[in-house]
């Protein structure tokens, strides 16, 4: 028999994972609400109580212990579809900003993919410039 022990978090539990681990839930929720939807939805034994819940945007139920990353993308979805059109756009903008910056960031430390400008380039085929 497998026993499974169900955390139930309130506002001032703390998580205890990720990049906030001493961070209580209710700060949490102001910093990141982000981070407590993706732990309701993909840690199977935490769970929070209906105020954190609503607080974080969790619309969509998943039965506990359990976990359920499609349903975690289509709770993203309606609270995105559910903003202001002004609030979507810089929602999303911002979004769009930070995967063009983590994927330029990857690609520099693999050494791919990195633009170098045709001055650039002219200038290390006549020896006026080296590769950095």
């Amino acid at each position: 028999m497998n026993n499974v022990c169900l955390r139930i978090c309130t506002m001032k539990s703390r998580l205890g994972i990720g990049k906030y681990p001493d961070t209580e839930v209710g700060r949490l929720l102001k910093v990141e609400p982000n981070a407590i939807r993706f732990a309701y939805y993909h840690f199977e034994t935490i769970d929070f109580v209906d105020e954190v819940k609503e607080a974080a945007g969790i619309k969509i139920m998943i039965e506990k212990p359990g976990v359920d990353h499609e349903k975690y993308i289509e709770n993203s979805r309606l609270l995105v579809s559910e903003m202001p059109d002004m609030e979507r756009l810089k929602y999303i903008s911002s979004v769009t900003r930070r995967r063009k910056i983590e994927r330029s960031n990857r690609n520099a430390s693999e050494g791919v993919g990195t633009h170098m400008s045709k001055r650039y380039l002219q200038a290390v085929n006549h020896g006026k410039a080296s590769y950095k």
